[in-house]
């Protein structure tokens, strides 16, 4: 296959997972599991809003204090970065575009 900014984008889909939940998506998995994972159609398992707020969690995610209309956005985003088919990615200018709508709900500048 070759390489292009497709790469990057599935890239920074983890990346927001990661910040997001604040846990390694890959952390304790050898390299084949990572590439079957990536490979396939296989995507981590994404936490409902309801079980981020769950203060029992351990450890917990930065979601408790957001919105679920943050919430929902952020990761409509995240699964748009992993799409199995790299066409079908945003590019890093609509990610900006759709960053800034997702901050302007969080500070309810939502029109």
């Amino acid at each position: 296959t070759m390489y292009d900014k497709s790469v990057d984008v599935f890239a920074f889909g983890i990346m927001m997972y990661e910040i997001g939940f604040l846990r390694r998506i890959y952390e304790n998995m050898d390299l084949i599991t990572i590439y079957d994972i990536v490979t396939g159609n296989d995507r981590m398992q994404i936490p409902t809003y309801q079980e981020c707020q769950n203060s029992k969690l351990s450890p917990r995610s930065g979601f408790y204090i957001v919105s679920e209309a943050v919430y929902e956005e952020y990761i409509k985003l995240m699964r748009h970065c992993w799409s199995q088919i790299p066409e079908n990615r945003p590019t890093f200018n609509e990610i900006k575009i759709r960053l800034e709508e997702i901050e302007n709900i969080r500070c309810g500048r939502n029109f």
